[in-house]
């Protein structure tokens, strides 16, 4: 797989997440083991959306670009944002005891797949 490959489906997946978080809240509440009632959590959920529409835009134009310290720095910024997201799943399951969804487990090797293949095609740039 060529870097550009892997930044444009890292880019569309961040995207449907983000579309997702702003159009169906309660839907991935639920999914997420959250209270889908919860005006306070719709409105987090809401936010990270537009971050995460936003961040598959930067996704997209460093697919479109060819300065590799753009790329490289995108890269980075997404293994750095996915490991942090990871760490702090883990420490709310751990240690603060929060509820979890179903398939938490399946998600977190994807994000930590993300991770990896971003490190990984880094390097390569």
């Amino acid at each position: 797989m060529k870097t550009n490959t892997f930044i444009i489906i890292v880019s569309i997946y961040t995207l449907i997440l983000g579309i997702s978080a702003i159009f169906l809240p309660s839907l991935l509440l639920e999914y997420f083991a959250g209270d889908p009632n919860d005006g306070n959590q719709k409105s987090l959920f809401n936010f990270l959306g537009g971050f995460q529409v936003a961040y598959a835009y930067l996704g997209y134009m460093a697919y479109k670009s060819t300065d590799s310290s753009f790329r490289k720095a995108w890269l980075l910024a997404t293994a750095f944002l996915t490991i942090i997201f990871v760490v702090f799943v883990v420490y709310n399951m751990k240690v603060r005891q929060l509820a979890v969804g179903e398939t938490y487990m399946v998600d977190i090797a994807v994000w930590l797949i993300l991770a990896a293949g971003s490190l990984y095609f880094r390097s390569k740039e």
